[in-house]
């Protein structure tokens, strides 16, 4: 492993509309700062601007964390973008992710009916039966 941060992992393919979530790594060399991602659309040689955020609540090792860029435009079509964390010793690789309008990020409500089994002990016999009940909401 490399010193300092690198890229562990990127999606592959992101929506036009979506953002661009990245596992970071760092082993040895650790610096304080926040790691910052840069984001370079490979078609144009432009660097993307947008808003990064450290993502807490999702379990990683110890040494990795999860970050979400949030560019400030949709992507284009059709575009690779290079991904790579600001100082990151590029021996480590670069990493790249495609744009696709087939990509959808609508990620609504999704329906969900639940059934509750009440089980119930008659105090005669002592048999268990199951009561099928619907579940209430408040």
């Amino acid at each position: 492993m490399p010193d300092g941060r690198h890229l562990s992992g990127v999606f592959g393919v992101v929506p036009l509309d979506g953002v661009i979530v990245a596992r970071v790594s760092c082993y040895s060399s650790c610096p304080e700062s926040a790691p910052v991602l840069l984001v370079k659309d490979k078609d144009t040689g432009e660097a993307i601007s947008g808003t990064q955020e450290e993502v807490a609540d999702v379990a990683v090792a110890e040494r990795e964390s999860v970050l979400v860029f949030r560019p400030t435009a949709p992507l284009v079509d059709g575009h690779t973008y290079q991904v790579e964390i600001e100082g990151q010793d590029l021996s480590a690789g670069i990493s790249e992710i495609y744009a696709s309008a087939a990509v959808d990020m609508d990620v609504g409500a999704i329906p969900v009916q639940s059934q509750v089994i009440v089980q119930e002990r008659q105090r005669e016999t002592g048999v268990l039966r199951s009561v099928p009940r619907p579940l209430r909401r408040r």
